[in-house]
């Protein structure tokens, strides 16, 4: 799956997700997908958008930052639907960039809300109840309104990096005992929620300490390669500021989706070749590129 367009509801309600021929999502999925990861892009000023299985209750519907494009993640139930938000339909898009069976892990019907007490702190959360066995956790995150100062990471990680995003949905690795850290910011008694949306449990790898893989060169494609293959690859994203553009893309692909990044913190997904290798376009060397994981 590469990059395939969606359709979805009109402005201001939640409907179905379908395929971009406006056929259903069963008639082009492999029977055991659980959950899609998705490019949810944003042409226009900070419109809300909000993803979930259908038949969940969950309501969060925060901005997603003006001109950009951002990791989003959706699981399907049993007939493998899925809903989501949108408040316009001339700016905001959807594609799907890849897809977890059931082998490879769980996505909850109504997320789990884990936001910690405290305020400009790392906070470490213990998941082995809720996602046993987990190597990676399938997480989203935001505030009303706008963005806030967001990290999360996999527990045992000297990773420290902590920038203002909008409604964010991190994969992330966790340890051996379903730990991770996540940094609690409170603004003005408006938090950085945090909902756990399910997890992987088998087919990935996370690693602690996420290498930073920017291409060396800026304002074209490069070709980036890491060192652990896998079909999907899990990255982080910052920037020390914002209004500067990137765009991923699977090796040879020709679509060109460059946008900002959800304000100056962000997590993406991009299809891999055998190799592991992807292509990357960034606006600016201040752009980080880091490799949190892949999926097998």
């Amino acid at each position: 799956m590469k990059h395939e367009l969606l359709e979805y509801a009109a402005t201001g309600t939640w409907g179905d997700i379908l395929w971009g021929d406006s056929t259903p999502l069963k008639d082009h999925l492999h029977p055991d997908v659980v959950a899609l990861f998705l490019d949810s892009i944003n042409t226009g000023t900070p419109k809300k958008a909000g993803f979930r299985k259908k038949g969940s209750t969950h309501p969060i519907t925060y901005d997603c930052y003006a001109e950009c494009h951002q990791l989003a993640v959706v699981g399907l139930d049993a007939d493998m639907r899925a809903e989501a938000f949108r408040e316009s339909e001339l700016t905001q898009k959807l594609y799907a960039e890849g897809a977890m069976l059931k082998c490879g892990g769980v996505l909850f019907t109504e997320p789990i809300e884990k936001t910690p007490a405290g305020n400009l702190a790392w906070i470490t959360i213990d998941l082995a109840a809720e996602c046993p066995g987990a190597k990676g956790i399938l997480a989203e995150v935001g505030r009303e309104p706008g963005g806030i100062t967001t990290g999360i990471r996999k527990h045992g990680s000297t990773d420290a990096r902590t920038e203002t995003a909008y409604h964010c949905w991190p994969v992330i690795g966790c340890d051996e005992n379903q730990k991770i850290d996540f940094f609690a910011r409170d603004y003005g008694g408006y938090k950085n929620r945090l909902w756990i949306l399910g997890y992987i449990k088998g087919m990935a790898s996370f690693n602690t300490n996420a290498p930073d893989i920017t291409p060396a060169i800026a304002g074209s494609y490069q070709t980036v390669t890491v060192p652990t293959p896998g079909k999907l690859i899990f990255l982080e994203i910052t920037l020390p500021g914002t209004g500067l553009r990137y765009a991923l893309r699977s090796k040879g692909a020709v679509y060109d989706q460059y946008n900002n990044p959800n304000y100056m913190h962000n997590w993406a997904m991009v299809p891999a070749n055998p190799a592991g290798e992807f292509e990357a376009k960034i606006e600016h060397l201040l752009f980080k590129i880091y490799h949190i994981g892949e999926g097998h």
